[in-house]
């Protein structure tokens, strides 16, 4: 398995106007999409590791699409594999709102970890 897909609520909190996701109460920080995008590239570089082996985040380059609003709903990231390595592998990771629509592309390099 190459892939890794994980899914993200952006809903109000009756009573909370504290909203650490929504700044300025109207769209999500950039930042909330690219921790996203470089957890689901991760994740499927992961599928192709050895038992026990790792990875860390090289580099993320992240491609916003669209804003992320209320009314963008449930958002799900799909991470693949593009090229898995010895070394490096590179993964991209897509994010959609709840009709489907492409929020976000991503690609990221992670640096394989060997066995400790």
């Amino acid at each position: 398995m190459d892939t890794c897909r994980q899914q993200f609520v952006l809903s109000p909190v009756a009573g909370d106007d504290r909203r650490r996701d929504l700044p300025d109460r109207q769209h999500a920080d950039g930042g909330l999409v690219c921790t996203l995008a470089d957890s689901v590239a991760g994740c499927a570089v992961q599928t192709t590791l050895a038992p026990r082996a790792g990875y860390t985040s090289i580099d993320i380059a992240v491609n916003y699409l669209r804003p992320v609003t209320l009314a963008s709903g449930t958002l799900v990231a799909t991470g693949r594999v593009i090229k898995p390595g010895r070394r490096v592998a590179l993964s991209s990771a897509e994010i959609t709102d709840t009709a489907g629509r492409l929020v976000a592309t991503a690609t990221s390099n992670c640096l394989i970890l060997p066995p400790a």
